[in-house]
């Protein structure tokens, strides 16, 4: 099959979007019969710069080639073969019977986002702006939250992919479940997934604004993320390549496939925040403190928190007993 389809989509104009023509059969299929300029009217937009209008035309007469695809008196319809073509491209048993405005904000939404079940609840979370972000967070990140994650556990389980990042293994799946971050620290942390990080007020702020990066679209607004992954899907590039999700996945796994025992031990930000911190620390110079050298290999979680304590202890402002620090302050030294 998979060779089949190679040669179907060999076919097909040089350039043109990978999976142009069977958006094509699905708009046929579900929306009806349509003259070909209709169709190229309609699709076109999903074609984005790579294909347009003219990779539209150029589809349709692939696909007639092809016979899956007739001309009739009301415009180009769908053959039985195109059918089955769709039917396979869309992995169902029957083609859904919506509409084609709800099989395109559904359906293939659902699909441009790989794993995600085309189940009728799914697909009515899709049709939200809310939750539309939420999936390509999830997707794109292999966040795996059961059920309708709201913005505040995609926070929490971001903030753990973040500090995944930057400490490698060291880190476990249930950290984010004991550290007792704050939401504003989670904030800051899933930030840091951005390209260009920043403070971002709210969870539902945090993941549109993923959303949008993730998906490249221009704004964080409902038919904008659409357009995105239906443009998305009709080039074949999906929110999370099969590898990466497989890396991380084997990852996340390694104490539990060595079924290695957990140590019974608080979590490094409890270990860090035991630390005895005197009342009164003299004001160390600039001069006086000595170039830090270079490490052979990242610090883990506790070493870090405790560099970060002793950076704060530079920048002091004589609260309580020269014990607090504007974090901006901190963030400089």
């Amino acid at each position: 099959m998979d060779k089949v389809k190679g040669e179907r989509r060999s076919a097909g104009a040089a350039g043109a979007p990978r999976w142009l023509a069977e958006v094509v059969l699905v708009r046929l299929a579900t929306g009806g019969a349509a003259a070909k300029g209709e169709l190229a009217r309609e699709l076109g937009a999903l074609a984005g710069a790579r294909g347009g209008r003219a990779g539209v035309e150029a589809a349709v007469t692939e696909l007639l080639a092809g016979q899956f695809i007739d001309f009739e008196a009301n415009g180009v319809q769908i053959a039985a073969a195109g059918r089955r073509r769709a039917l396979d491209w869309l992995g169902g048993k029957v083609l859904p019977a919506t509409g084609w405005d709800n099989t395109r904000d559904g359906v293939l939404i659902a699909k441009a986002l790989g794993g995600w079940s085309v189940l009728s609840g799914e697909i009515k979370r899709l049709t939200r702006v809310d939750g539309l972000a939420g999936a390509i967070v999830a997707a794109h990140f292999d966040l795996e939250l059961k059920g309708h994650p709201s913005p505040s556990r995609l926070r929490a389980a971001l903030a753990l992919v973040a500090l995944e990042r930057a400490f490698g293994d060291q880190v476990t799946t249930d950290f984010d479940a004991k550290s007792g971050l704050s939401a504003k620290a989670g904030r800051l942390l899933a930030a840091q997934l951005l390209a260009k990080p920043r403070a971002l007020g709210t969870d539902a702020r945090l993941i549109a604004a993923l959303a949008a990066e993730v998906a490249g679209a221009a704004k964080a607004d409902l038919p904008s993320l659409r357009l995105a992954m239906l443009r998305r899907l009709v080039e074949g590039r999906p929110v999370m390549p099969p590898a990466v999700r497989k890396k991380r996945r084997s990852g996340r796994s390694i104490v539990t496939d060595n079924k290695a025992p957990k140590p019974a031990v608080a979590s490094p930000i409890e270990i860090a925040a035991k630390q005895v911190v005197p009342a009164q620390t003299p004001a160390v110079a600039p001069s006086a403190v000595a170039a830090p050298a270079v490490a052979t290999r990242r610090p883990d979680l506790v070493r870090f928190v405790t560099d970060v304590r002793a950076a704060a202890l530079e920048r002091a402002s004589g609260w309580q007993g020269n014990r607090k620090a504007y974090i901006s302050h901190v963030w400089q030294t």
